[in-house]
């Protein structure tokens, strides 16, 4: 994974080809095979905000008229968002790369008489006149979620074919959840230790910093959830703790999560030891 500073760009693809069939007769739009086509994305860690920066894009698009291709984008929750309708002219479009995102990153719709060439856009539906349809939702209204997302491919008008050869990807930026929480501290008196009890929303690597006063340790943690770190006195703070009994140390953990800026937690720990009597 890899994107802007903060934040982690995540790509799902199908490249499995996707042939538009051509439509039987004037009003009688034919599908796609598939129908849908399907990218999965599968359990998404969870986001400290909304996912931003949708992108879908169609690979190797071709077609003896690109007017007659529709194409929508379908969410697993059944939302459905628009990306092409009646664009590009009725001349060929000869293995694209089209790309359509959010209107604030691009300005230029594929033009309503062509050509239809490789390129980013904004979604580029138009009515049968021309009218640039301000179809709703945008892709800037996405809700990221798992599940199955679905290309809707189709042909509305009769005596042309085509193919998206490469298939599609959908791709987009969001920052992981990083942020750790002390739920709980247990003070062992026998051992003169202690556990510290952290909270945690994604899976990740929690380290537990070593310095003069506290011996080091890390813990991979599969998911989110509530995690047990020991701690234990070391140096001079540990010959106190045996002396006298008690000691103050400063824990500082540390949690990195894939995609995320590692975040730093510290907290004050009073270690208590229970000392043998002197005869």
């Amino acid at each position: 994974l890899a994107g802007p500073a903060g934040a982690a760009t995540y790509v799902y693809e199908n490249p499995t080809p996707i042939t538009i069939n051509d439509a039987p007769s004037v009003g009688v739009p034919a599908t796609a095979s598939p129908y849908p086509s399907v990218v999965t994305i599968p359990t998404l860690p969870r986001f400290a905000s909304p996912a931003s920066g949708v992108k879908i894009t169609l690979q190797g698009v071709t077609h003896t008229s690109a007017a007659d291709i529709g194409v929508a984008l379908r969410s697993p929750r059944g939302t459905t968002y628009q990306l092409l309708a009646n664009a590009g002219g009725t001349g060929p479009v000869t293995d694209a790369t089209l790309t359509f995102t959010a209107p604030a990153g691009v300005s230029m719709l594929i033009p309503y008489a062509g050509p239809m060439v490789s390129g980013t856009y904004p979604p580029s539906a138009y009515t049968e006149t021309g009218s640039a349809g301000h179809w709703s939702p945008w892709l800037s209204s996405v809700y990221v979620e798992q599940g199955a997302w679905g290309l809707l491919v189709g042909d509305d008008e009769p005596d042309d074919i085509g193919t998206i050869a490469r298939g599609w990807k959908m791709e987009f930026s969001a920052t992981p959840a990083n942020a750790i929480f002390q739920s709980a501290i247990v003070i062992k008196k026998k051992a003169g230790s202690a556990r510290l009890r952290v909270r945690t929303p994604n899976a990740g690597t929690l380290t537990l910093e070593r310095s003069k006063t506290v011996k080091g340790m890390s813990i991979v943690v599969p998911k989110w959830g509530s995690y047990v770190i020991p701690i234990k006195a070391r140096g001079k703070t540990l010959t106190k703790l045996n002396r006298r009994g008690r000691a103050q140390i400063s824990a500082i953990v540390r949690f990195e999560t894939p995609g995320a800026p590692a975040y730093l937690m510290s907290t004050k720990v009073n270690l208590v030891k229970k000392l043998k009597k002197k005869h």
